[in-house]
């Protein structure tokens, strides 16, 4: 089980543990906030809709029944609210995408040129990243920056198994020959110019 804790916690919200419920809004809420702004573009909105889903859980405990894959069912929830809300109007997906910082820095000189080209290369990541088609920036969304599993990106997305794994590897497929004409104009530009 991928998320130990969260059935357990799960359980002891259902039987009326405040503290618990508490966990599980801490836990979710910048998670759902963030997903949310990726799909309506709006935080003042994914932040009403993180509201409106803890309060509904939390007016609605004696209805609802225990499950196993917690993080899927509030993900979906959670999905279906913003969706619900959008009626109609086409989804948007993964504006800009906030990547940490990586590498080691040995000088000010090494700083400087190593975060200059970072930021080139998040810079170029984004936008092959915005080019791809909703359903596919949405399931490496899910899968890289919520780091949830295909079977928990089906289920959020209302897509088969087969589905999510066709996505991620149309998305690759398209970075990759991205990359490839990249690098290709840059060895062009380096030889003929």
């Amino acid at each position: 089980m991928k998320h130990p804790d969260d059935h357990q916690i799960w359980r002891k919200f259902l039987a009326g543990d405040t503290q618990a419920f508490s966990a599980l809004f801490l836990k979710y809420h910048p998670l759902l906030v963030h997903y949310g702004i990726k799909l309506c573009h709006d935080e003042a909105q994914a932040e009403e809709c993180v509201q409106d889903l803890f309060c509904y859980l939390f007016e609605n405990k004696d209805k609802l029944s225990e499950i196993r894959q917690v993080k899927t069912y509030i993900f979906v929830s959670f999905r279906r609210r913003i969706l619900r809300i959008q009626q109609g109007n086409r989804v948007k997906l993964l504006g800009e995408l906030s990547l940490p910082e990586i590498g080691i820095q040995f000088s000010q000189e090494e700083l400087i040129i190593d975060q200059e080209r970072q930021n080139s290369e998040q810079k170029k990541l984004w936008q092959m990243l915005n080019e791809l088609p909703a359903r596919q920036r949405e399931v490496v969304y899910l899968k890289y920056y919520q780091g949830l599993d295909s079977d928990e990106i089906a289920a959020a997305m209302n897509i088969t198994h087969q589905g999510v794994l066709n996505a991620l590897y149309k998305a690759f497929k398209k970075l990759r020959q991205t990359i490839k004409g990249d690098l290709k104009s840059s060895f062009y530009y380096f030889f003929f110019f």
